[in-house]
């Protein structure tokens, strides 16, 4: 037995026999330990999520009731889950097939369901969304016993409590806090093996976990809600400022008029949202606000400034929110060009990665990769995707079939719609620059045929 697989096979013995919630003393071994607290009890949320001791919202549901939050997160995520992943086959150094469902285990499961209570949309919208939050998702692996994998279950990031130990492996503390996720983990032991579970990290620091994107714009979530807090407060008295009264040096007012003066205004004000009765200042007085209004505290300014600084912390165009200054038709091509490049593909890519590591084994990997349709993604309106797929037809990129699937229709009845055009004025070469089909003259030295790719394209009269 190798040394590697013998401190293996310890740390598990170690993990199955330590309570369910350790402390640092009793996990003994343990160099690190996530999400627990001194005392190694499970944290509250914001612990969970980096916000203790940081000026911001203390929950994340405070930060989901910021929109531009909210919207990031739910852009991000259904952008990726509209589009279908898929197991392709590796045929060579430059080609691959897509894998068809009876072909392999895991190709019959993308074509189904992830678990008997999602469908897929619902499984990476969910994950995705963990993922844009925390920059962490946990995906649980059933595995029969033969080997296969038989469902996925998303795990809510604020659930699970990584360790690390010091004999070797990754174990995962998970909590279930309501019955769906007790159904759901049913078949799980309250402390799982990395090897059962599917990590997804981003934005990593230590290598272990990904910083956390409630942490890294706790600033621009503070901002926001201070904002926030101040247009409710404005607004909620019918935008009514504090004010004083005043008078002129010379002037002075008696006890009598200084009461009538207030309960006039008292009386006034209470009715201003639907009367609109003047008040007759006595005695020279005059009135002056104690707070800023509007205008001057810039509320327009400030609203613009955070909801940038949180599309920023999602590298989401403003216009995807839809705030659309700065915005016109003519850069907005090059802005979602540069979502999908910057934002979806990353995302994407590392699901992708984890996933093939997770769910493939070595010798697998070298023979099937996943992949999202980027297709899907990065959808544009009707004219761009139609006259992307009229080029790629006209220039044989693609099959007939091909791009009739690129715009949602089924393929062409039997062999009909696997063919491709090829220009008749260019000239194909082999890997040696040596000429293999001439479009003006057909193929060098052989005689005319039948096949029409092989004839003169002006055949002599």
């Amino acid at each position: 037995m190798s040394r590697r697989r013998a401190r293996r096979q310890a740390a598990r013995a170690q993990a199955q026999v330590a309570p369910r919630v350790p402390t640092y003393q009793e996990v003994g071994k343990s160099i690190y330990s996530t999400w627990t607290g001194s005392d190694g009890s499970w944290k509250t949320l914001s612990d969970l999520l980096g916000l203790q001791g940081v000026a911001g919202p203390t929950s994340l549901h405070e930060a989901l009731r910021n929109t531009a939050f909210l919207l990031c997160s739910d852009i991000v995520a259904q952008d990726i889950s509209k589009a279908k992943l898929r197991m392709y086959r590796k045929v060579g150094d430059d080609r691959r097939v897509e894998v068809k469902p009876k072909d392999h285990s895991l190709a019959e499961l993308l074509a189904l369901d992830p678990n008997p209570e999602h469908t897929w949309m619902d499984f990476w919208d969910m994950v995705i969304r963990h993922f844009a939050i925390s920059q962490n998702a946990f995906i649980a692996k059933k595995i029969t016993t033969r080997g296969d994998i038989r469902a996925l279950i998303p795990i809510v990031p604020g659930r699970v409590q990584v360790l690390v130990y010091e004999a070797g492996g990754v174990f995962y503390q998970v909590a279930r806090s309501t019955m769906f996720e007790h159904m759901l983990l049913n078949d799980f032991p309250d402390r799982m093996d990395g090897e059962d579970m599917v990590h997804v990290k981003g934005r990593l620091y230590d290598g272990l976990q990904g910083y956390s994107s409630l942490l890294a714009g706790a600033g621009a979530l503070s901002l926001a809600a201070a904002v926030q807090t101040y247009q409710d407060r404005l607004y909620s008295g019918g935008g009514r400022y504090k004010i004083a009264f005043t008078l002129n040096e010379d002037k002075e007012m008696s006890n009598e008029q200084f009461q009538r003066l207030r309960g006039q205004f008292k009386e006034i004000y209470r009715k201003t949202m639907d009367s609109d009765e003047p008040l007759l200042l006595e005695n020279g007085a005059d009135v002056k606000t104690l707070m800023m209004t509007a205008k001057d505290s810039e509320i327009a300014v400030a609203v613009k400034n955070s909801l940038t600084d949180i599309c920023r912390l999602f590298r989401m165009p403003p216009h995807k929110v839809m705030h659309f200054d700065g915005i016109k038709y003519e850069n907005m091509d090059s802005a979602e060009r540069m979502y999908v490049s910057d934002s979806l593909v990353p995302t994407a890519m590392r699901f992708e990665a984890a996933l093939e590591r997770a769910l493939l084994t070595r010798s697998e990997r070298l023979e099937y990769c996943f992949e999202f349709d980027r297709e899907m993604m990065a959808a544009s309106d009707l004219k761009t995707r139609a006259e992307v797929v009229k080029i790629g037809v006209q220039t044989g990129v693609v099959t007939v079939n091909e791009a009739r699937r690129d715009l949602g229709y089924d393929k062409l009845e039997g062999d009909a719609g696997d063919v491709r055009s090829i220009p008749v004025n260019v000239t194909l070469v082999d890997g040696k620059n040596k000429p293999v089909l001439d479009g003006a003259a057909g193929a060098p030295g052989d005689n005319p045929t039948t096949d029409p790719l092989q004839q003169p394209a002006n055949p002599p009269k």
